[in-house]
């Protein structure tokens, strides 16, 4: 059974029992680190561990349980714990190492985070769906009369986009709905993924920190966006840039909150999403030769 240990709000790895037995005797590992696996309500230090009393690590019954985790949602519901959790996610996410992640605290969380976030959240999807217009009209002006393949396609493209603000207020409402279940779809294709590169995660942890981390991150990051948004009604090309960089920070922010949560280094995660992009380019691909044979042939 794997253990996942912590020491002072931040993840030592996982480990066998093996391993922790030897780390013990070893010194690798104090009586004093938190340890957690799967099926466990609280995290608990080795020291109250009976497996590990034959490697010298003194046993004491009847100890008081250690708080299970230093994540505040998971210690009590309230918008306060909500703020805080949000704010940990953003900049503090060393403790998410002891967070258990469970599947019912996971979802109320991030449901929660977007019943909060809702109105910054459709307030983006309206200013991003006029700055798409405006950005529509920049590139055809940018383009002009060009002429070749390449800027026929993308002229024709621009000019057959539909309405954006008639879609975007439809689609908040709806990524309001949906957006932790493709969270958790995402979280199990990451969790197949950093498996592919070797590491050894519990796959409802793994799938559920993915889930609430992205959808904290993405409710976090809500002012970014409006900033963005708004720089893209008065500078079109220029909020095309400022939409980039919301992307990065995105990406960088969950990477390091992923990786901390899960006891990996960030650039693993990384790693599992560009293995993630690859296997998907690669279906695409298939399924487009697919369909060119199939035209060819018939």
């Amino acid at each position: 059974m794997e253990i996942h240990l912590a020491r002072d709000g931040s993840s030592l790895g996982i480990f066998t029992e093996t391993e922790v037995r030897e780390g013990l005797a070893a010194g690798k590992f104090s009586p004093s680190d938190l340890a957690w696996r799967h099926g466990m309500a609280t995290w608990i230090p080795l020291a109250e561990w009976p497996e590990f009393a034959g490697a010298g690590v003194p046993v004491f019954a009847g100890s008081a349980p250690v708080p299970a985790s230093e994540i505040p949602w998971e210690q009590s519901h309230g918008l306060g714990s909500l703020f805080r959790t949000l704010g940990l996610a953003l900049t503090a996410s060393r403790k998410l190492a002891t967070g258990r992640f469970e599947a019912g605290g996971s979802f109320g969380l991030a449901y929660a985070a977007i019943a909060v976030g809702f109105i910054p959240l459709l307030l983006v999807a309206i200013l991003s769906s006029f700055a798409q217009e405006g950005q529509q009209e920049a590139l055809l002006a940018l383009i002009g009369d060009r002429d070749g393949p390449f800027f026929d396609g993308v002229r024709e493209s621009l000019e057959q986009s539909g309405d954006g603000v008639a879609y975007g207020i439809p689609a908040a409402l709806c990524g309001a709905v949906f957006l932790p279940l493709i969270a958790a779809f995402l979280g199990m294709l990451e969790w197949t993924a950093l498996r592919i590169t070797g590491a050894k995660l519990a796959f409802g942890r793994s799938v559920m920190a993915s889930m609430s981390l992205r959808t904290l991150v993405a409710i976090g990051l809500l002012p970014i966006a409006l900033l963005t948004g708004a720089l893209g009604l008065a500078l079109p090309l220029t909020g095309l840039a400022g939409d980039l960089l919301g992307a990065i920070l995105f990406l960088a922010i969950l990477a390091l909150a992923l990786g901390r949560a899960l006891g990996l280094n960030p650039w693993r995660v990384v790693l599992a999403w560009l293995i993630i992009g690859a296997i998907l380019a690669c279906c695409v691909c298939g399924c487009a030769g697919i369909i060119a044979l199939g035209s060819v042939a018939a």
